[in-house]
């Protein structure tokens, strides 16, 4: 059984915003695309059995997921990484993702 406690999204350019100015138009902006990345922590109650790391080996081979974040956005996702550390009979769990632009 997982809890999810919370979940971060950072966006950032991936290029730096240039402008040009001439006579004839006002300032453009050009800029690249942007990296879109999502980070959700949890907790797992009852420790890491071999059924949940069998999901979260499941989920980084699946890689392309879709993902639906507590306050309701919803991604399309590529995993990057799982990580877990267990403390005082509690495990923390923290998925990276990053969005999928098309």
């Amino acid at each position: 059984d997982t809890s999810l406690l919370s979940t971060e999204r950072t966006i950032e350019p991936l290029h730096d915003v240039m402008a040009l100015n001439s006579r004839e138009y006002q300032t453009v902006y050009f800029q690249g695309p942007i990296k879109s990345e999502f980070s959700a922590n949890g907790l797992l109650y009852g420790g890491v059995t071999e059924s949940t790391k069998a999901q979260m080996l499941a989920l980084t081979k699946a890689h392309h997921v879709l993902y639906r974040a507590p306050a309701g956005e919803v991604a399309e996702v590529a995993v990057v990484g799982i990580s877990y550390t267990e403390k005082r009979g509690l495990t923390k769990v923290e998925v990276t993702m990053v969005e999928e632009t098309r």
